[in-house]
């Protein structure tokens, strides 16, 4: 049998740095944005990457670098998921139970809540895969710039 495409994907961190730096698996969530570009699914990122993202690139490179890739994403068809009481509950909990770092709390509490598949290269969520579907890209190469065809 088949598995059906997801309809909603939430993007990790790690999965918007791969698309940035051309790794492997960027082709994938490049995939998944033209479907969003073309209303046929929702891409959803959340507010706690766009943090991530932000500092990451601004100690890899600059403050300017980090504005622009920060804007970048905001051009992207992709859905900010913002902090409610729900999201708070479920990554209290998922920090609690999993021990995540904050980030990776907030954001596998924002795909369990939006019932979306988490797009990732970070295996520290294997921890939660009876509890929230998940896509891991591949883990390797590098080059660089946030992209959509």
């Amino acid at each position: 049998m088949r598995e059906e495409s997801p309809k909603n994907v939430l993007l990790d961190t790690s999965a918007i740095l791969a698309l940035r730096d051309n790794e492997e698996g960027a082709e994938t969530v490049e995939n998944f944005l033209q479907k969003a570009k073309a209303g046929e699914i929702s891409v959803l990122v959340s507010f706690i990457s766009f943090m991530e993202l932000y500092y990451i690139i601004w100690e890899r490179g600059s403050e300017e670098l980090a504005k622009i890739t920060y804007l970048e994403l905001k051009n992207l068809p992709v859905k900010q998921i913002d902090f409610d009481k729900r999201l708070l509950l479920k990554a209290g909990e998922f920090k609690a139970k999993y021990k995540f770092s904050m980030a990776d709390a907030w954001i596998a509490a924002s795909a369990f809540v939006t019932e979306a598949t988490l797009i990732h290269k970070d295996p520290d969520f294997e921890a939660i895969k009876d509890v929230v579907k998940l896509l891991a890209l591949p883990y390797n190469g590098r080059t660089g710039g946030l992209r959509i065809k």
